[in-house]
């Protein structure tokens, strides 16, 4: 896998952002590594840096709220994964604990989610909906009582929808500003980076060095790649 394999113009700004911010972090983590990027990441930072103001300023009204709404989504799929494996490990009636284990086992297929970016988890959540309200699963969430939390957790992700509607708007209005052209340079930042961690790593005696950074960001990109699909 190439570590510049990222298709940055799929993922909206705020998404761009959030990865920048995560390899910003892993990169002045690894003090060995950093070392041999220094003068490109200094260049990298001050990009950052300009990205984020920019963001902010043409996300300021909308974002707050669409986060909130993230959240929502979030504690309620994590409450029923908390109730569902309470059930499964502790439920006098061997009934509700086998629905519990088939409800468990298609829940474990969506514990990504909350690692992924917004555009890759933002058919999970519906597609996690569908297939609770499958007749097969329906009647396990039935036997366990928690049939209300399907329509809780749509409720809640149409809501982060339609706040994510209004966000997209927003962002069309910086289409073609700055902040479309600060976010390429730093893109285009990141892939030089990546190129020279590669090609460092490719140095007999530096591949223990730069094992860890490059396990780290090839994980990420498998995970943002993953389209729309389970993972």
């Amino acid at each position: 896998m190439s570590l510049d394999d990222v298709d940055f113009g799929r993922i909206s700004y705020r998404s761009r952002l959030t990865f920048h911010s995560w390899f910003h972090d892993l990169v002045l983590g690894d003090t060995t590594v950093m070392e041999d990027v220094r003068e490109e990441f200094e260049k990298y930072e001050w990009l950052f840096g300009i990205e984020d103001s920019a963001l902010n300023e043409i996300l300021q009204r909308p974002s707050g709220p669409l986060w909130d709404k993230d959240e929502g989504r979030s504690s309620v799929l994590i409450g029923l994964c908390g109730l569902v494996e309470a059930h499964e490990r502790g439920d006098f009636k061997s009934e509700r604990r086998r629905a519990a284990t088939v409800i468990r086992e298609l829940l474990d297929n969506y514990r990504c989610l909350r690692g992924m970016l917004v555009e890759e988890r933002k058919n999970l959540y519906r597609d996690l909906v569908t297939k609770l309200r499958d007749e097969d699963i329906a009647k396990y969430m039935e036997i366990i009582g928690k049939t209300e939390w399907i329509g809780e957790l749509e409720k809640q992700n149409e809501a982060f929808e339609g706040q994510m509607e209004e966000v997209a708007n927003y962002e069309r209005l910086d289409r073609n500003g700055k902040l479309k052209a600060v976010c390429e340079d730093l893109d285009e930042m990141y892939r030089v980076i990546v190129g020279k961690i590669s090609t460092c790593a490719k140095i007999k005696g530096n591949e223990k060095k730069y094992k860890k950074i490059i396990t780290a960001l090839e994980s990420r990109i498998r995970l943002m790649n993953c389209d729309g699909q389970s993972c």
